[in-house]
């Protein structure tokens, strides 16, 4: 199942943004996987029984099908990220220049995570400096 950027109404949050921002993998997830925890777990190698286990759950990356999850989950939560930014800025400064953002060793060192970022902040953007 792909998602895109309007598959994010899933994501919603009414909670504090921290659990938001805590809970977001897990929400991802169980609508990626149609809810069936048996699925997450062969591709990710766990054994939860419930997906909110998920939302306080440390989820270490171990196989390929896990690696593309996360990417996935990345390029939508990125995507929502900079849309936010991007409506907030233009509320007040239709013509606001928004540069984009600096980016640290983790994202230099991972092609994956530089194409997302790179496809992702583009949409609004002016520069991406990684």
């Amino acid at each position: 199942m792909n998602l895109n950027i309007t598959d994010l109404k899933y994501y919603s949050c009414k909670e504090s943004q921290r659990s938001c921002i805590q809970r977001s993998p897990g929400k991802f997830f169980k609508v990626q996987y149609e809810n069936d925890v048996a699925m997450f777990n062969k591709a990710w190698g766990t054994s939860y029984t419930r997906f909110d286990e998920l939302y306080e759950a440390i989820l270490n990356v171990t196989s390929n099908e896990a690696l593309q999850d996360m990417n996935s989950f990345t390029e939508i939560f990125l995507d929502k990220f900079y849309c936010i930014v991007s409506a907030e800025f233009r509320k007040f400064d239709t013509n606001h220049m928004l540069i984009g953002d600096r980016y640290f060793t983790a994202a230099m060192n991972d092609e994956n995570l530089r194409n997302i970022i790179c496809k992702v902040a583009a949409k609004v953007s002016r520069c991406v400096e990684l």
